[in-house]
């Protein structure tokens, strides 16, 4: 199957029903992969994308050089990050709750790791270009998620956010509960019409391989 008929696939709450992509788009060749250590050969891609991933690498310098790899000289890629929680407001309202009520990390999640590390534009723009990238740029776009009720937001962001939700889900249910409501407390400031109304940023970066980078 040629490279534009591929598709990496990440098993997750959004996966279909039967938890196999496959079995809505039969086409599609789906494979699951260590971003450090992908199955394909050198070049073999004329893109790599990566939506809201990047964070989340435990080595974004090896999963970034990786991605690389795999791209054709000339090649585009693209990866997606969030803006700060500032700007960034269900990740936002979910950190405020959690610093009001002093909470701590449950001690199974890695230290030293930053999800925020790649939420400043320059540092996303280093990364891009260190990994052998040219015409690198990082740009910044904001909309609203429409939320219907505080319950919508409370299941976006339990079920989509990996740390942050961590460290709400090691708490007992008394302490889950006041989260619950230091949250929905919080998102009424943005109380529409038609629910809540979550301002949220994030980045786009983006670069062309160069022609004589070594695969």
């Amino acid at each position: 199957m040629p490279p534009s008929k591929r598709l990496r696939w990440r098993p997750d709450s959004s996966s279909p029903a039967s938890g196999e992509p496959g079995a809505v788009h039969s086409g599609i060749d789906f494979r699951v992969a260590e971003v450090t250590a992908l199955p394909f050969s050198n070049g073999a891609f004329d893109a790599v994308l990566c939506n809201f991933g990047l964070g989340h690498f435990p080595a974004p310098e090896a999963a970034l050089n990786e991605c690389v790899r795999i791209l054709a000289p000339g090649g585009r890629l693209a990866f997606s990050w969030w803006d700060q929680p500032v700007r960034q407001r269900v990740q936002g309202l979910f950190r405020e709750a959690i610093a009001e009520l002093g909470l701590a990390p449950p001690p199974e999640l890695p230290e030293g790791h930053d999800t925020l590390r790649f939420s400043d534009p320059d540092a996303f723009a280093t990364l891009l270009r260190s990994a052998g990238l040219d015409t690198v740029r990082v740009a910044a776009h904001s909309t609203t998620h429409v939320m219907p009720d505080v319950e919508a937001l409370w299941q976006a962001g339990m079920g989509g956010m990996a740390v942050t939700g961590s460290a709400i889900a090691a708490q007992d249910a008394a302490t889950r509960a006041r989260v619950r409501e230091a949250i929905g407390r919080r998102a009424e400031a943005y109380r529409g019409q038609h629910g809540l109304d979550i301002p949220i940023a994030y980045f786009v970066g983006t670069g062309r391989k160069r022609s004589t980078t070594r695969s």
